[in-house]
């Protein structure tokens, strides 16, 4: 799960980068670093909560 989500937010990054140095005035750090994290942590928290819960294993 943590390998998957790192390596879809590490493309999305790269490919961010490359957009805004080949197609914009320039690179926005910061920016492009904020919406990478952002993404990172909801993907996580989609990837976690999609695990379904045991509910027989309390009893």
């Amino acid at each position: 799960m943590l390998k998957k989500n790192i390596k879809f937010i590490l493309a999305f990054f790269i490919l961010s980068i490359g957009w805004q140095f080949f197609f914009q005035d320039g690179i926005r750090w910061g920016e492009t670093v904020a919406v990478s994290i952002l993404m990172f942590l909801f993907s996580m928290f989609y990837d976690w909560a999609n695990i379904p819960y045991k509910w027989k294993g309390k009893q």
